[in-house]
């Protein structure tokens, strides 16, 4: 994981990505830790930018998993320790993620918990 210090040393950069690779370069730069962006359009409206809803369902994702984080510490189900972070998920992972958690909720309110 990088370090984002006032001391250490940035560069400025342009990058200009094909939307196809868009997701697979940005995902390596995130799991890198060692990238800031910068809102180069802060005057536009949250409707008029690019890729909003993906943005939206990955909050919804961390909201998600956040609550199932801490049902499974509710109900004393360990959760072992990463030894390192995670890789990102692909688009089709978290589509399949999505779905599972809707079969999940739909289980969860048919059955009642003890």
């Amino acid at each position: 994981m990088g370090c984002l210090l006032r001391s250490d040393e940035m560069s400025l950069c342009d990058v200009y990505l094909q939307p196809e690779a868009a997701f697979d370069i940005v995902s390596r730069f995130g799991e890198m830790g060692c990238l800031q962006f910068l809102d180069i359009n802060p005057d536009a409206k949250l409707y008029e930018r690019n890729y909003v809803s993906e943005v939206c369902r990955c909050a919804e994702m961390e909201r998600q998993l956040r609550y199932i984080e801490s049902e499974m510490k509710k109900d004393d189900i360990t959760i072992p320790d990463l030894n390192q972070e995670p890789a990102a998920l692909q688009p089709h992972e978290m589509s399949q993620f999505e779905f599972t958690k809707k079969d999940l909720g739909s289980f969860q309110t048919q059955k009642p918990r003890p």
